[in-house]
């Protein structure tokens, strides 16, 4: 304000105060350059745990389920696996605190359930398993059927685990349902 010509009354000093105008604009160019470069980095590295967390819970599909071969062989990389997971989920969803944990928890109970009532009414397991392997599909190749048939029977499972009292993994299970409304992770 000291060279500004509005501010003196005069051009006395209008070359120091284009050249301060110059300083500021770079200055002020410099400074959104860099905090827009943290905050797309920022946005990068979230992008990438999502896709990062799918693939590790695609491969401990594969690896822990209630009927594979050789589970017992893969103990330690299902742990690092989880572990990595719950990383990669709260990197993602930074907000969401332990759910994850909770969800990985119940889910484990979830598979350990046999069929059961005078009906040998299914394991809860079983309706669950295809969601899962179809969201993560989704996320992984893209591909929209995915997305459709996660949807088919989710009404009934999420009523069916609020009845069993299984909470956060009801919460987790939607939290992945409604994603799939941000495209697949594959895309980001």
């Amino acid at each position: 304000m000291k060279t500004h010509p509005d501010a003196l009354g005069s051009q006395d000093r209008t070359d120091e105060f284009v050249a301060f105008s110059s300083y500021y604009e770079e200055a002020k160019d410099l400074l959104f350059k860099r905090d827009h470069a943290t905050t797309e980095k920022a946005a990068i590295a979230k992008a990438n745990s999502r896709l990062q967390f799918f693939q590790k819970i695609e491969r401990l599909e594969t690896l822990d389920m209630p009927y594979a071969f050789h589970r017992d062989e893969h103990r330690s990389e299902i742990r690092s696996l989880r572990r990595e997971a719950e990383e990669l989920f709260h990197a993602w969803n930074p907000d969401k605190g332990d759910m994850y944990k909770d969800a990985e928890r119940q889910h484990q109970r979830i598979w350990s359930g046999k069929p059961s009532g005078p009906y040998l009414k299914h394991a809860l397991a079983l309706n669950i398993r295809p969601v899962l392997h179809n969201v993560i599909a989704f996320h992984l190749t893209g591909r929209a059927v995915y997305k459709r048939q996660a949807r088919q029977n989710i009404k009934a499972i999420m009523s069916r685990l609020e009845e069993e009292g299984y909470t956060s993994f009801r919460a987790y299970l939607s939290l992945l349902i409604h994603d799939m409304e941000n495209g697949p992770a594959l895309f980001d």
